[in-house]
């Protein structure tokens, strides 16, 4: 028996979306009660990384999570982000290939592979002060108003300290300090920073 039956067996094997453990359990059920066997792809290497993965989590789960087995899991989910990758650049290529071809026949099934992709990257929701928040205006909302506060040009009307100073600063200092910060500075800023600064797709790297 073969087809897409939009379910997973394992945690492991969802990717772009919630995995729901009921589905699954009724799921095996039904592998179980039907009598089938799961036939895993002879070579795969996708197949045998997801496998992997799903051990892995096994064991941590169960509490056997030693700083070798979270390396060595972190290393096999980037594995698989690097196959998914192959192979939606095979799909492109492929695509392209028979686009050339076809022509614009090809196009609905070209733009399907990119929004599928698109879908699993995209942010469905964000998590403020306890609430779960998934209506993207308010999402959009919330990330302007997030990074506004954090980058937004201070008030005008600062507070002044009455206080005699010995040391000030001279007119050319000040100046410096409160001119604007230019897109080249911001720029050098950011590309400035390591590699490892912030987290990637992984959520570690």
């Amino acid at each position: 028996m073969m087809g897409d039956f939009n379910e997973v067996r394992y945690k492991s094997e969802r990717f772009g979306s919630n995995f729901k453990a009921h589905n699954a359990d009724i799921f095996n059920s039904f592998i179980h009660n039907a009598g089938l066997n799961e036939v895993h792809l002879a070579g795969s290497a996708l197949a045998k990384h997801k496998e992997d993965l799903r051990m892995f989590d096994e064991a941590i789960d169960k509490g056997k999570s030693p700083v070798e087995m979270v390396h060595k899991r972190l290393e096999t989910l980037n594995k698989i982000h690097q196959v998914n990758n192959t192979h939606m650049s095979e799909v492109a290529q492929k695509a392209k290939i028979k686009w050339v071809v076809e022509g614009d026949e090809n196009t609905k099934f070209f733009h399907g592979m990119l929004n599928k992709k698109r879908n699993q990257r995209s942010i469905r929701g964000i998590m403020v002060n306890g609430t779960w928040i998934d209506d993207p205006v308010k999402v959009k909302y919330e990330f302007l108003d997030h990074f506004r506060n954090m980058f937004d040009r201070p008030p005008e009307n600062r507070a002044r300290i009455d206080i005699c100073f010995p040391n000030v600063l001279s007119n050319d200092q000040r100046d410096d300090f409160e001119r604007m910060v230019t897109k080249e500075e911001v720029k050098k800023a950011v590309w400035d920073c390591g590699s490892d600064k912030f987290p990637g797709p992984d959520g570690f790297s």
